[in-house]
């Protein structure tokens, strides 16, 4: 393809002009003359402009065939499928990870994005079964999509066998038209794999959602995962029914249970009876310490355990330890109660750690839950110093038997220690247990040799401290990294939430 202009010369100026520019006042004859000439060469412009414009256009055409034809030989387009349809699980998985009612409709971000761009991404995206097996039911928005009927059953057909993620959400009223949303997504309950259910309505709306599911006697056969936050308020004179829950406990695929309800005053025990014999990972609310230690006691093929209550009570000195022997992640938390109560202040006998042996534990957290002299006696007790590599600690700070404690742990790989409460600022440019712990640790890592050496992320955390002194701080600490102590000081708090987290 070729293309040729051809562009006038300009013409040449009159003879009686060259005159005029060498004189300072034209005559009349010349003055019409230049008019003329200025005309002629503003003419000869505009046709240009004119080219010119006509030229980018033609430009912007081209640069337009170049961008579509160079994506379609971009990497992407030569994807194998398999590595495509990974790439979209991680899209769809994000998506609604993050979902917010903003975002309905569904249909506008992926899967369904995924089969309006080209032939190809959307043979993949209908080829994979495992793309249309994530069900969101938002009870508070269903009404705002009068085709999640057929949407839902679409969805339902697309996935094939392939097991089912299911999100039921819930803060408002339900309407009949949710409920026949609802039972035909509990009509494959039996595909059910990981259900999230989070319900904070009024009980009505709630018990309503709630028989639905448990009158369910399809069973849930492939059930591995289920992730609840419901709201048990009940109203005077009415009460749960005992065998609600027994429809999961008999789940004989469940693993995993996040069971965190309350009622208008604070957090509540789940009203059924825990521990369920199939469960390796529990994340559960209590009202108190007492009642989550009666919880422990038939545990013994725990892996995982996550337990959050509002009052620390005295605990009862005839229980004998408990022993744990397949548990490797603990994370205990006491919270504020719903209704701004006070936090019970940790005392003597009240910390649950007390009880337990776990001599596999590679992951443990206290939150306000027990003290040095606690978490001492369950590694001593246990004899895990040497599986223990996530030690995350909240509570009063005692720098001296903390100091003590950590010398007990050799193989941390990763340590957060919060809140000093003010007893972290310096009176000098390193505060004395910053300087105390880094010279223990750095002590303890020239005994070994170089290629068994632990490198140790620290985070320490003093609400007191101004953050860019503590960001100063962590930089004069860098020093520490070659040796492999990696130490950040904040005053920013940085510590796992039981109760809003999700246990996946």
């Amino acid at each position: 393809m070729s293309f040729s202009f051809a562009f006038p010369e300009p013409p040449a100026p009159p003879a009686p002009l060259a005159h005029l520019l060498a004189s300072s006042a034209p005559l009349g004859l010349e003055y019409s003359l230049a008019v003329s000439y200025i005309d002629e060469l503003e003419s000869q412009i505009g046709l240009l402009d004119e080219t010119i414009a006509s030229l980018q256009l033609r430009r912007a055409d081209l640069l337009q065939s170049v961008k579509v034809h160079r994506a379609a030989l971009s990497p992407i387009r030569r994807l194998p499928p398999e590595i495509l349809g990974e790439i979209f699980s991680l899209v769809v998985r994000a998506t609604f990870h993050s979902y917010t009612a903003e975002k309905t409709p569904l249909t506008k971000h992926a899967p369904w994005l995924f089969t309006r761009v080209c032939r190809y991404w959307s043979a993949v995206a209908l080829s994979n079964s495992a793309l249309w097996s994530t069900i969101l039911r938002d009870h508070d928005h269903t009404e705002k999509n009068p085709g999640a009927l057929p949407l839902t059953k679409l969805c339902l057909e697309r996935s094939g066998n392939v097991p089912l993620n299911v999100t039921i959400y819930q803060e408002m009223g339900v309407s009949d038209p949710h409920l026949v949303v609802f039972d035909t997504v509990l009509a494959s309950s039996t595909r059910w794999g990981r259900v999230k259910l989070h319900v904070l309505s009024d009980f009505s709306w709630t018990y309503a959602l709630l028989q639905q599911l448990t009158s369910n006697h399809r069973g849930f056969s492939a059930l591995t995962t289920l992730l609840m936050s419901v709201d048990m308020s009940l109203p005077p004179g009415l009460s749960f029914d005992d065998g609600l829950w027994n429809v999961f406990a008999i789940a004989p695929q469940l693993r995993t249970l996040q069971a965190h309800c309350w009622d208008q005053h604070h957090l509540i025990r789940p009203p059924f009876s825990l521990p369920w014999h199939q469960l390796t990972r529990v994340s559960a609310t209590f009202t108190t310490n007492t009642e989550a230690l009666s919880v422990f006691r038939n545990m013994s093929n725990i892996v995982q355990c996550w337990f959050i209550f509002v009052e620390n009570e005295l605990l009862p000195t005839h229980y004998s330890t408990i022993r744990l022997p397949h548990l490797r992640s603990l994370a205990l938390q006491i919270q504020i109660e719903l209704s701004g109560g006070p936090v019970e202040t940790l005392g003597k006998h009240t910390s649950l750690l007390d009880f337990l042996e776990t001599p596999c534990l590679h992951s443990l957290t206290t939150d306000g839950t027990a003290d040095e002299e606690a978490v001492l006696g369950l590694i001593t007790r246990s004899d895990c110093s040497a599986s223990l590599a996530s030690f995350h600690f909240r509570t009063s700070i005692h720098h001296d038997s903390l100091l003590h404690l950590l010398q007990r742990m050799p193989h941390l790989t990763s340590l957060k220690l919060e809140n000093f409460d003010g007893t972290l600022l310096p009176r000098s440019s390193v505060p004395v247990f910053v300087q105390a712990f880094s010279s223990q640790w750095l002590d303890t890592a020239q005994e070994i040799h170089l290629d068994h050496r632990q490198v140790l992320h620290v985070r320490i955390v003093d609400e007191q401290w101004d953050e860019q002194d503590a960001c100063d701080m962590t930089r004069q600490l860098v020093s520490n990294q070659e040796h492999g102590l990696f130490i950040t000081v904040s005053a920013i708090p940085d510590f796992l939430d039981i109760f809003c987290a999700d246990f996946d």
